[in-house]
């Protein structure tokens, strides 16, 4: 290697090409991490500097490895070497939470993301109807991970009060009516009966009678939408008796 060989757009390119190469050979996630920063530290020894395809590459290993930490470990340097992340980048963020099921991180990757303040000619990130689903489907899947009530409650919160900024637009979260349509949401089957059940498990067990009365009406507004009027054979049994539940509710209204 002679000097300074590294940093021609060249070797860049030839190095992300062997990044993204690595991503869809490697099975276990261990070595698939191991072996792209391995490339990526090989690469900023020669002198070449990374560029967005480069972090993104590393953003999608974490994605498929569930690394979440190292995610945010990668958007960090991306600042450090004076890159704004772009769409691309949040979105390999937020999929390597779900994959760890952490909602937590994916919280804090989201308000980086909308609150991110950068010079020049950065593009904000404005969020689109799937990425709010895929914030959601990480609230989901942390459920599956434990059975205490207090923890579901927390998360059961989180699914509601996403629900509740998308229908008030919350700029807090990044939603503005001029990106964000909540009766495009309200047709979504997926998304409404994950509210729906977060709703009627608050209502079950919420610490209040004021959440409980809350996540009732919320339910009852939800069971009354048009979707949930239609067939609904796939359907699992225990969101059917969300919707059986929250619909009675309202004939008892």
């Amino acid at each position: 290697r002679t000097a300074g060989s590294g940093s021609t757009p060249e070797a860049i390119v030839l190095y992300t090409e062997l990044l993204q190469c690595l991503i869809p050979q490697e099975k276990d996630d261990n070595v698939l991490l191991r072996r792209v920063f391995l490339v990526f530290n090989e690469m900023r020894s020669a002198g070449a500097t990374p560029d967005h395809a480069c972090y993104n590459s590393l953003l999608r290993a974490c994605a498929l490895s569930g690394d979440a930490t190292k995610a945010m470990d990668v958007l960090e340097r991306m600042s450090d070497d004076g890159l704004s992340p772009n769409r691309r980048s949040w979105r390999e963020a937020l999929r390597s939470t779900q994959r760890a099921k952490q909602s937590d991180m994916a919280d804090s990757i989201w308000d980086m993301a909308v609150n991110y303040k950068a010079k020049g000619d950065y593009i904000p990130f404005i969020p689109h109807s799937s990425d709010i689903e895929l914030l959601l489907s990480v609230y989901v899947a942390e459920l599956t991970t434990t059975s205490s009530h207090m923890e579901r409650n927390a998360l059961h919160r989180r699914v509601m009060a996403l629900y509740e900024d998308l229908k008030e637009c919350n700029p807090d979260r990044g939603f503005s009516y001029d990106s964000i349509r909540i009766d495009e949401f309200e047709r979504n089957q997926y998304f409404m009966l994950a509210v729906l059940r977060a709703c009627v498990s608050l209502e079950y067990h919420g610490e209040s009678e004021d959440e409980r009365e809350h996540s009732k009406a919320i339910a009852c507004d939800i069971a009354g939408l048009p979707i949930f009027r239609e067939r609904l054979d796939k359907v699992d049994r225990a969101s059917k008796k969300a919707i059986a539940l929250a619909q009675n509710w309202i004939y008892s209204l």
